[in-house]
């Protein structure tokens, strides 16, 4: 039996999926399992990964295709090694990266889950940026209060592929969409902690993939919402406290920035005025700004749309008169 097992959950990606696998195929640490799990309503992925020339590498076509969280518990009802990874199929691993987080993960019997920083690939271009700006150093997460801080704080770690757990993890824990919904995996690493400690590595480990393809590429207020709930259920936190606050203040940001891009929340309506009058209030020289620019590029943008529809309108009807 392998070492770590590497769980790849796969859904209608077979391009970026194989680079995935590539990745994997590359590590210096060898003594693992690599399990691509495709979820796909196609047969893409299997044509290419069903007769995969690799011996420690199997694949399971998931017929019926399941939910997301459905693939991601059964899954960890899968797991049969003594440490185990879910890694996305759209990030690329750097060739020791298993072998860092193996090395980090063995040296104290109170971790129980390690993660890494990544550089962000967006859109398919690599990048010398990271993901988490604020984590410059190694950190300990001792209880779920530090997870919620490091969720909260701007360029902190939030859940990803890069974290690598204890068999521990997949016979105590699964994920739960009541507790947050599409981000019901921020609920999850909170769970972990109330189990034992979490290493971060401030040291880039892998790609992190950017696009417009993903399901996190789209906020959800109602599923951020969920999450806040149980981020107060798990911590003890009150809604007043500072911490809570910070969240919902970035939740409404983030709610109205989407709202006004993609055109669910109308300029100057009540529930735009809402919003924007408690980021007046609660963070003027934070969100409050980054709206009213937004909110005037947005004014601009649609004035010149209608200029232009009055202009050809006339232009046409000026020509065929």
């Amino acid at each position: 039996m392998a070492l770590i097992q590497v769980f790849i959950p796969t859904y209608n990606r077979p391009k970026t999926a194989l680079k995935t696998v590539e990745s994997v195929c590359k590590q210096s640490f060898k003594d693992y399992e690599l399990i691509i799990s495709d979820n796909s309503t196609d047969n893409q992925t299997k044509e290419i990964f069903a007769n995969y020339s690799y011996s420690n590498i199997k694949y399971i076509k998931r017929e019926p295709s399941l939910t997301a969280i459905d693939h991601f518990n059964r899954i960890l009802f899968e797991v049969t090694s003594d440490f185990f990874m879910i890694f996305h199929d759209d990030d690329i691993m750097h060739d020791n990266m298993l072998e860092c987080l193996y090395n980090a993960i063995i040296k104290n019997e109170e971790i129980i889950s390690v993660g890494s920083n990544a550089f962000i690939a967006r859109n398919g271009n690599i990048s010398n940026k990271k993901l988490f700006k604020a984590s410059r150093r190694n950190l300990v997460l001792t209880n779920p209060i530090d997870v919620a801080k490091q969720y909260i704080k701007i360029g902190g770690i939030v859940p990803f592929s890069s974290y690598i757990y204890k068999n521990k993890v997949a016979q105590e824990l699964k994920f739960d969409s009541s507790k947050g919904g599409k981000y019901c995996d921020a609920a999850f690493i909170l769970d972990i902690s109330t189990l034992g400690k979490i290493l971060f590595l401030a040291k880039p480990l892998m790609y992190f993939s950017i696009h417009q393809g993903q399901d996190s590429f789209n906020y959800s207020y109602t599923h951020s919402t969920a999450l806040l709930k149980y981020v107060c259920k798990v911590t003890g936190l009150m809604k007043g406290d500072k911490l809570i606050k910070e969240y919902r203040i970035r939740n409404i940001y983030l709610e109205l920035k989407q709202g006004i891009l993609y055109g669910r929340i109308i300029l100057f309506s009540r529930r735009y005025l809402r919003m924007v009058f408690i980021l007046f209030k609660e963070s003027l020289f934070l969100y409050f700004p980054r709206i009213l620019v937004l909110s005037f590029i947005s004014t601009f943008k649609i004035s010149i749309k209608k200029y232009n529809i009055s202009f050809n309108s006339y232009y046409n009807n000026k020509l065929f008169q």
